[in-house]
């Protein structure tokens, strides 16, 4: 991990900027808005396995 870790601030600094964010701000909501999807797929997980658990007993 240290090599990828020292290798990301040359990458962003080679990306364009994408509208008013910086490469690294628009990485930073990337980041966000994939654990509000990861906490979204894990209620329907937890959903699917209740109901699951109610129909079999």
């Amino acid at each position: 991990m240290p090599t990828t870790s020292s290798k990301l601030p040359a990458a962003l600094d080679s990306v364009p900027r994408i509208g008013t964010s910086t490469p690294l701000e628009a990485l930073g909501r990337l980041m966000y808005h994939t654990g509000i999807h990861a906490g979204q797929i894990s209620q329907i997980q937890r959903a699917f396995h209740a109901k699951e658990k109610e129909r079999t007993h």
